[in-house]
């Protein structure tokens, strides 16, 4: 039976998450951008400690981003090499 269940609940995960992007209307590019971050931190994608993996992995996600944002603006208020400080 959970043979039948597994491929069933991943079937409606998926059509839950493309209509999840198309409300939020995402990108293809978006939601492939959602899905590497959160296998970049890790997350695997199972049922294995559902719901909780899935809240840590999401804290972890948004820790990512904040850094990302951080070293963008670290390097956007860098002067350019050769350009007069003003």
């Amino acid at each position: 039976m959970k043979a039948v269940w597994v491929p069933l609940c991943a079937g409606v995960l998926a059509a839950l998450t493309v209509m999840s992007a198309q409300a939020a209307e995402l990108t293809r590019a978006q939601v492939r951008a959602e899905f590497n971050d959160y296998k970049a931190v890790g997350y695997d994608f199972s049922e294995d400690g559902y719901p909780q993996s899935a809240v840590d992995a999401g804290q972890k996600v948004a820790a990512l981003r904040a850094q990302r944002a951080a070293d963008a603006a670290k390097v956007a208020t860098q002067p350019v090499a050769g350009q007069a400080s003003q």
